[in-house]
Formats: C-alpha cells, sequence, structure tokens
C-alpha cells in the first residue's frame, strides 16, 4: 500500500535555535536538520553540581542572556549588562568563566556542559503555527520567544493549534530533494517559563495560567527527524 500523497499546508516563517539552552537564541536563515534536530539547537547547557539527574536545566533567571553559534561548537554570548565572552569547544578558560558568572548570578553551583547530539529534555524538535502564536499575541507585549520553538509555520488553516491533530503524522520541509522530513509524535507540554520575559529576564505576566486553562497545558508539538536534511526561511511546508 503506497504512503499517503504531499499536501501543501504554508509555509516556515522563522528557523530558531538555542545554542545553550535555556537562553535567547537566533533566527537563521537557513538550517541543516539532523538525527538529533538542528545543527547546534542545545549543544549547550548548565549542569547543577550534585544534580544525580544528569539532566541540565533551563533557568529563568538567565534567559536574557544573548547566545549565537558563530560557527559549529563556538559560541558568542552577551549578557545584559554587557558582558560578552567567544568561546571555542576546546577553550577551558572562558568555560571556566562562564560557569563562574552563571553561579554567581544563579546562586548555586553549575558547569557549563557540552553534548553535540543536544541536551533535550524532550523530542529534538519543536513547531508551532503562527496561528498559535497570534492566538496567544492578545496577551499585552507577548513575545513569542517565550515559547522557544525551533519552527514556526504560516498555515493556510487559521485555526490556532491545528498542528495538534498532526499527531503521527509527517511534515517535509521544503519541495527540493533536501528538504527535511520530520515526524510529529506528541504536543509540547508547557512550564512557568513562559511567564518570564526574554528581553529582562523577569517573571512578569500570568501566561502560563492562561496556557493550562484554554489550552489543556499544551502549546505546539514535538518531533523527530524521519529524513535528515534542510530547513529555510519561506520554504514550502507539506503534510502526509
Amino acid at each position: 500500500m503506497s504512503a499517503s500523497p504531499w499536501r501543501e499546508i504554508g509555509r516556515v516563517t522563522r528557523v530558531s535555535r538555542y545554542p545553550l539552552k535555556g537562553t535567547q537564541g537566533e533566527d537563521l536563515d537557513r538550517a541543516r536538520i539532523g538525527w538529533h534536530g538542528l545543527a547546534g539547537d542545545r549543544q549547550y547547557a548548565l549542569l547543577r553540581h550534585g544534580d544525580q539527574s544528569g539532566l541540565p536545566r533551563e533557568f529563568p533567571a538567565l534567559v536574557a542572556w544573548r547566545v549565537t553559534m558563530p560557527q559549529p561548537g563556538h559560541l558568542h554570548i552577551k549578557l545584559p549588562d554587557g558582558t560578552s565572552w567567544e568561546m571555542a569547544p576546546d577553550d577551558a578558560r572562558t568555560r571556566r568563566q562562564i560557569s563562574e558568572r552563571a553561579s554567581a548570578d544563579l546562586g548555586e553551583p553549575v558547569s557549563l556542559v557540552q553534548l553535540w547530539r543536544g541536551t533535550f529534555d524532550s523530542m529534538p524538535i519543536s513547531v508551532i503555527s503562527a496561528a498559535t502564536v497570534t492566538a496567544l499575541a492578545a496577551e499585552p507585549a507577548f513575545d513569542p520567544r517565550r515559547l522557544r520553538a525551533n519552527l514556526t509555520i504560516e498555515l493556510d488553516d487559521p485555526r490556532p493549534g491545528v498542528e495538534q491533530e498532526w499527531l503521527r503524522r509527517d511534515l517535509r520541509l521544503g519541495d527540493g530533494p533536501d528538504g527535511a522530513v520530520l515526524r510529529i509524535d506528541r504536543t509540547t507540554t508547557r512550564c512557568e517559563a513562559v511567564d518570564v520575559d526574554p528581553e529582562t529576564g523577569s517573571r512578569d505576566r500570568e501566561i502560563f495560567e492562561q496556557v493550562r486553562r484554554d489550552r489543556k497545558n499544551r502549546i505546539g508539538v514535538y518531533a523527530s527527524v524521519r529524513h535528515p536534511g534542510t530547513v529555510s526561511a519561506g520554504a514550502a511546508v507539506f503534510l502526509r
């Protein structure tokens, strides 16, 4: 029995990655998607000393740190007070400085760790529709970066939350042979991090309560990679 045909449903409007888990990320014109998600996404994270879970955490107090990855494995970090670092993967001295500053800001010891396949809590790629974001934009001063999605898609279907109907279906990014194919696996469960302003790091809204009340605590979807490839802002999106 042949697979269902692809149906065009919209276009990618935003491609984002977060080189240091829990901090501000960067928007990209084009990204490579491998078996572990967008290249460089959540490659670095902060690990609490003595945490036996081995799972690096997100720290809302550091969400205002601006982090980009100018080349594979390298970090550029800029703090709200103007402090900045350029770090190569083998730069132990700068890595220690970043860990010390993060520890001081958080009031507890943490270390900057690197995992090439990404330090994900759940699935490697998060997807959201522009309509879902717009529905939340009624909240005063809502910033879509609070949702920390990798891919934002403008859909022909204008219903907020329609992406939650895609579970166990495939999503193709682009109409060329190199377009990545994703498998939509589960809805994205949200936490209080959406209440934190990504510019200041302060908790200034009660969006989480709205999401829990109106959306049963779920906004967007998680995906795994069925076929590695690329994704570009403006690329057509197909569903089957």
